[in-house]
């Protein structure tokens, strides 16, 4: 029995004092201090920070995390740390899309290859999208859009990695007055499951975009101690300094956002389109909308932004090559005279039920726009040439009749080939349109970013004529016109009848109007 107990004896003996070695070893390698508050132990160098990150949360052991600094002070003591350690469930994370990951300070290459700049470390960034078919261990970020392998980021919500200045500036403190004390001075970084909770408190550990304010903060968590009574807690000072990584991180956005890029696309649009005939002379005419259908070739520069949260603007030039067709139609009811070839005066009276017409053409237009970008949304605006490249109508007249009143002899003759007749009422031909014509025009969307850096879009589209100089053939007295010229008997002319355009006959100006809906494929190229 005594030799039991002695043996149970020198057991415990062997472990405290193992336990008290280890204890003792852990302190003796940080720079200074025995752990009091009046003389806490000094975390001056890379190795401090990483012993002490090692000891609270390595294993994830919660009674390390709390028995082995009882009682015990840590202050910072230095202008600048930099170190890469993991503490609680820092590492390689299992990224969710939109989670919040560390580029790690001693990442090297992007899953392409190229080199990791220095100015992308030691930052935080957005999860845009986990393992392609390309990079299946790699991970999109999506604030500089590149593929990063999985080992090189650190999950932000368990880890701190980074930089920590200040001169005394921090000071951790496992005691159980911190506890009971309720201060506002005094924050948590254990979790209640006993796990190390980010330092997102910590100066310079914070993913922030502004320098963190001077304010006053809760206790946000506490750990019950099982064995102790301690909780470890970090005590900020009084005074306060701008976070150094918060800064960085401003300044990492602002670099990321005030760049410029070149856009190249290509796409369709089509929609409804109307050359506006306007019929002055004939009260009766009317035209109605037809339709048309474009290939789009732009280029676009947008200039950098000033804020992370302004929009792009840029400017936008192109070219677009196309077809149109649109629609009019008339009654006829004409009156003219004409001299024949004896000199005798002929008066025509010309009618038709119905005249339709389609009047078409191919185009090329050439916008100078201003755009705007902004979280998918794009707007143009501008004005824009429209050039036509060849015009040509066809049109059908129904129940076309000549009346010929041969006053001199008070005759009246309808409908005759000695007095004219409509022999053909289906006409087709080319007519001369508008050399030029000035449009305003609008286009909205989205668009949509994928995977390679370009852009899918799709939206809407309007264009209206400012200017149009299209001029009338003012010779043309009717759409049917009668001629007459001597025939192979010259006592026996014959009347030569030609059907000339809608449009050419009756109306004396022209505008344009189009609207639709168009797709865009954007070849984007982001400075260096």
């Amino acid at each position: 029995m005594k030799t039991n107990v002695n043996n149970y004896m020198k057991k415990g003996i062997i472990a405290v004092a193992a336990w008290l070695l280890a204890s003792t070893a852990c302190f003796a390698q940080f720079s200074g201090g025995d752990g009091s508050k009046e003389n806490p132990y000094i975390l001056r160098t890379n190795d401090d920070l990483k012993v002490f990150a090692q000891y609270v949360n390595e294993k994830g052991d919660e009674s390390a995390q709390t028995n082995w600094s009882k009682d015990k002070y840590f202050v910072i003591d230095s202008d600048s740390l930099t170190a890469e350690v993991s503490i609680g469930h820092g590492g390689i994370a299992e990224c969710n899309l939109n989670d919040k990951v560390k580029l790690k300070l001693t990442a090297d290459r992007y899953c392409t290859g190229e080199r990791i700049p220095e100015w992308c470390k030691n930052r935080y960034y957005s999860v845009m999208q986990v393992g392609t078919k390309n990079y299946p261990n790699g991970i999109l970020l999506k604030e500089i859009y590149s593929w990063v392998p999985a080992t090189e980021v650190l999950d932000g919500t368990y880890t701190f990695q980074g930089e920590l200045d200040g001169k005394n500036n921090t000071l951790f403190v496992n005691t159980p007055e911190a506890k009971a004390s309720g201060s506002d001075k005094v924050d948590a970084f254990i979790s209640n499951s006993g796990v190390v909770k980010n330092l997102n408190q910590v100066r310079g550990a914070a993913p922030k975009a502004a320098p963190a304010p001077a304010t006053k903060r809760e206790i946000e968590h506490r750990t019950p101690d099982t064995q102790s009574s301690g909780t470890i807690v970090y005590m900020p000072k009084e005074e306060q300094v701008e976070n150094p990584d918060s800064v960085a991180q401003a300044k990492l956005e602002e670099l990321l956002v005030e760049k410029g890029f070149h856009q190249f696309s290509i796409g369709v649009r089509g929609g409804t389109a109307s050359l506006m005939q306007n019929f002055t002379n004939n009260e009766n005419g009317k035209w109605h909308a037809g339709y048309n259908a474009l290939l789009d070739l732009q280029y676009a520069y947008y200039f950098k932004k000033k804020t992370p949260e302004a929009p792009y603007w840029g400017i936008r030039t192109g070219v677009s090559v196309g077809y149109m067709s649109n629609g009019a139609k008339s009654g006829i009811n004409d009156q003219y005279s004409i001299t024949d070839v004896d000199g005798d005066n002929i008066n025509y009276t010309v009618t038709a039920d119905k005249v339709v017409e389609n009047d078409a053409q191919l185009q090329v237009e050439i916008p100078i726009m201003a755009t705007v970008l902004y979280k998918g949304l794009f707007a143009n605006f501008g004005p824009k040439v429209v050039l036509p490249v060849f015009s040509h109508y066809s049109q059908k007249v129904t129940n076309p009749n000549v009346v010929a009143d041969f006053t001199d002899y008070s005759v009246v003759v309808p409908n005759e080939v000695i007095t004219g007749m409509v022999t053909d009422d289906q006409t087709k031909g080319k007519w001369d349109n508008s050399k030029f014509n000035l449009m305003l025009t609008a286009e909205i969307g989205y668009e949509w970013t994928l995977k390679n850096k370009n852009s899918f879009g799709i939206g809407a589209f309007a264009n209206y004529s400012l200017l149009d100089t299209y001029k009338n053939d003012a010779s043309l007295e009717s759409l049917i016109q009668v001629t007459t010229k001597p025939g192979e008997n010259p006592s026996n002319p014959q009347a030569i009848v030609d059907l000339f355009s809608v449009t050419e006959s009756y109306v004396d100006k022209m505008g344009y109007f189009d609207c639709g809906v168009k797709l865009v494929y954007n070849f984007n190229f982001f400075k260096k």
